[in-house]
């Protein structure tokens, strides 16, 4: 039977409404705490951050009115000078929100509603691989491979990050009670070749949508990626279905500009939508313009 939260999201899916659209408590609770201001008469919820993994200090805005992000050049204007600070703003953006010069794309989250979640499952052909799930045996190669993932994300985006800070958010991960961890195991190997670990009790806060957290998918060998990938979100999928809750993923992205390559994140968020996955929101980054204060 399904939990009352995954009924709800359930029901939403169902009638075609935006899982993660901003709900209007979160506006209200923004503004409660002083987080909440209008520019052009709109809603901009934003304030200071100081990103756990970096230590650089951002203006986070977890909701900005989609007219304001269409042209962002006087909300981005109004950010920096309201947080002098700062160093860069990331936004959230609503999916579908067009494509901005001014804006770097972060992450994208996707995701299966909990009706895709179930025939996801149902379709994964038996896997030429095996799944367990972890009983504490291979934490150590959890902890590399949650590791590898956080470094590796900032890595792509030119970031340098504090192995102490890797080492903290890893652990996070790692005491989540809702935490559940899936293993693959090929043949002619003696031990796991990757991993997939989710957060089964995860919210988004703004839009208070409850979901299973896809948080790393990770194959060590890439001759095993096409039947160990599809295994392992078959897996995750099945365990959202069950709850009836979305499966969220995402798609980190790498730096762009001169001489650098372009962004293979865009081709994987590609790749997944054809395969039923759904944009959900993603942060995108502003850089504060140098010689401005």
């Amino acid at each position: 039977m399904n939990t009352a939260p995954g009924q709800a999201a359930a029901d939403r899916a169902a009638a075609g409404q935006d899982l993660f659209a901003v709900r209007p408590g979160y506006l209200a609770a923004a503004e409660d705490a002083g987080l909440l201001h209008r520019l052009d008469g709109l809603p901009v919820v934003a304030g200071p951050y100081t990103d756990p993994l970096t230590g650089e200090a951002q203006c986070l805005v977890e909701h900005a009115d989609p007219a304001l992000l269409a042209d962002p050049g006087r909300l981005l204007a109004e950010l920096f000078a309201r947080h002098p600070d700062c160093t860069a703003a990331v936004l959230r953006t609503p999916a579908g929100t067009p494509g901005d010069p001014r804006l770097h794309p972060l992450i994208s989250y996707l995701h299966l509603t909990p009706e895709a979640a179930a025939g996801a499952a149902a379709r994964a052909a038996a896997p030429a691989v095996r799944i367990t799930e972890d009983d504490g045996e291979h934490r150590g190669l959890v902890r590399g491979w949650l590791a590898t993932a956080v470094s590796g994300a900032q890595a792509d985006l030119g970031a340098e990050v504090a192995e102490e800070a890797v080492r903290a958010a890893v652990e996070e991960i790692l005491r989540t009670p809702a935490r559940r961890t899936w293993l693959v195991w090929a043949d002619g190997h003696d031990r796991p070749i990757g991993h997939a670990t989710t957060v089964t009790d995860a919210e988004d806060d703004a839009a208070g949508t409850p979901f299973v957290d896809l948080v790393d998918i990770l194959i060590e060998e890439p001759a095993h990626v096409p039947a160990a990938q599809p295994a392992l979100v078959a897996v995750a999928a099945a365990e959202a279905a069950r709850r009836g809750l979305p499966l969220v993923g995402h798609v980190c992205h790498h730096r762009t500009g001169p001489g650098l390559p372009p962004d293979p994140g865009t081709a994987v968020v590609a790749a997944l939508r054809r395969h039923g996955w759904q944009e959900s929101y993603g942060y995108r980054r502003a850089d504060r313009p140098q010689g401005r204060p």
